[in-house]
């Protein structure tokens, strides 16, 4: 399960008072931009970097790295085969230096106990979404479901939606609740009520 967001803030509020303050993050990123991974494109950006026997140092990645048809690790450069001692021996590298936040990308890529048989496996049976997010570290979302600020705002714009007599409303009653007023034409409105004013929202959508 993922974390809950207002859980966190209220445990970093709690460094307060402390005189150093630090505060680690360890998770597996989801959605670009959001959660973890907007932390990590505010970090330096530490990735593994390890020398093959032929002197190329490199990021593991993938696919770059791994050689499905020998099933092996390899070096994307001159494709001589990395040991697992290869990857033992790599160092953090940082790729964008000079940030205050310190960051590590942390992947199986990079785990000497981890063969490539397994990434390449988890490659063809989990889903892409899955296989980045926890098997590469990396944040994804599929091209067909990713939506950017621009369309977003597109849809939620109640600019130009008219109330019609099949005008509705949903409302997620969480502990905070969200509600979106909809009719024929388009979003009416969008927000975050105080409980007394969802039968109010309700009457005026």
């Amino acid at each position: 399960a993922r974390s809950d967001q207002r859980v966190l803030d209220m445990y970093e509020s709690r460094l307060a008072a402390s005189k150093f303050g630090w505060l680690w993050l360890f998770s597996n990123p989801k959605i670009p931009g959001t959660g973890v991974d907007e932390i990590w494109q505010r970090s330096d950006q530490k990735e593994w970097a390890v020398t093959c026997v032929n002197g190329h140092a490199e990021i593991l990645r993938w696919p770059e790295s791994v050689d499905a048809e020998r099933s092996v690790f390899q070096c994307a450069k001159c494709h001589v085969e990395l040991s697992d001692d290869d990857r033992r021996r790599g160092q953090w590298l940082q790729t964008a230096p000079g940030r205050a936040i310190s960051g590590y990308h942390v992947s199986h890529l990079m785990a000497p106990w981890k063969r490539a048989a397994e990434i390449i496996s988890g490659s063809l049976d989990k889903d892409a979404a899955t296989f980045h997010n926890f098997v590469l570290g990396n944040a994804y979302v599929p091209a067909e479901r990713m939506l950017s600020p621009a369309d977003f705002r597109e849809l939620v714009d109640p600019q130009g939606a008219v109330r019609t007599a099949n005008s509705s409303m949903g409302v997620a009653v969480g502990i905070v609740k969200h509600y979106v007023g909809l009719s024929e034409s388009g979003v009416l409105r969008i927000g975050k009520p105080e409980y007394l004013r969802v039968k109010k929202l309700c009457r005026r959508v």
